[in-house]
């Protein structure tokens, strides 16, 4: 369902009007109500991660979970790195293991160490779908980092016929939301059984503001 670029620049600007008078930066939320679908059959295939085109306007929290040379790396990148021993620790305690997994956008981990992960964060994790994004030790981990930072995640929640996916904040361009906008949409549309024929409605609003129909 291409969407020319004009008009998702209008139907973004329309929704920007209707959500102005904050006192914070809003983001700009996609919500997709799908139609015809067996969720229980497609439920998971549905969605997964996009890279926005425009990035996500906003920083974006990565945890790498990694041991030697690829721990290292990876904290040259920035990013905050968690050893073994960190995570044996925190899976311990799941008030910490909770507010682990609130606090990142992002995990990442060595491959050879999902295992653990699984054990020890699994139960906090996966039902947040947060669970690792698994790499080799040899892995260009600045280039996953940098991939991550223009990642959302889109899927439907709670057995719901609904996705919601955050494309930017307000302080965007309306060009640059409007890429972000096509790209969620075509992503999903190309996981779909019918493509769009399985979109009922397309809805662009910011945070607090009101909706904006695009389908």
């Amino acid at each position: 369902m291409p969407f020319e670029v004009e008009a998702a620049e209008r139907i973004i600007r329309e929704a920007k009007e209707k959500g102005k008078g904050r006192n914070f930066q809003q983001t700009v939320d996609l919500i997709l109500t799908l139609k015809d679908v067996d969720l229980k059959e497609q439920g998971k295939k549905i969605g997964g991660d996009v890279v926005l085109p425009s990035g996500r306007g906003r920083p974006v929290k990565i945890c790498v979970i990694a041991a030697g040379d690829l721990a290292l790396r990876a904290k040259e990148t920035g990013v905050d790195v968690l050893t073994r021993e960190d995570i044996a620790t925190i899976g311990s305690d799941k008030k910490r293991a909770k507010e682990l997994a609130r606090k990142y956008d992002f995990f990442v981990a060595q491959a050879d160490m999902m295992p653990l992960v699984g054990k020890t964060l699994g139960g906090v994790l996966g039902p947040r779908g947060k669970m690792p994004k698994p790499i080799p030790p040899n892995a260009d981990v600045a280039a996953v980092v940098a991939r991550l930072t223009k990642t959302v995640t889109v899927r439907t929640q709670r057995e719901q016929p609904i996705i919601n996916a955050v494309i930017g904040t307000e302080a965007m361009s309306d060009r640059d939301l409007a890429a972000n906008f096509a790209a969620v949409v075509e992503s999903v549309e190309s996981t779909l059984p019918r493509g769009e024929q399985n979109i009922g409605s397309i809805i662009v609003k910011t945070t607090m503001g009101k909706p904006v129909k695009a389908l």
